[in-house]
């Protein structure tokens, strides 16, 4: 029988502990990317990094890629 693991610290470059918020948001169930609450939730983030960058570009996007997939996407 797999023991379970307990809570540890790691102090290397990776993997990271996540903060117990976002485990608990685990949890909740998945949507899709075409759900009417994605698009709201999407568009939120997007006004928020528009705020923290201080543009008005609406073009900004969140992508989770590495920065290589990032110049992918621009293309």
């Amino acid at each position: 029988m797999p023991q379970a693991l307990t809570s540890r610290f790691l102090f290397g470059p990776g993997p990271s502990n996540c903060y117990p918020e976002v485990t608990a948001a685990l949890a909740h169930p998945v949507i899709g990317h075409l759900d009417p609450v994605f698009i709201e939730r999407l568009d939120n983030t997007c006004e928020g990094l528009r705020t923290v960058w201080g543009t008005r570009n609406a073009r900004t996007l969140p992508l989770s890629v590495t920065g290589s997939g990032g110049m992918e996407a621009a293309l």
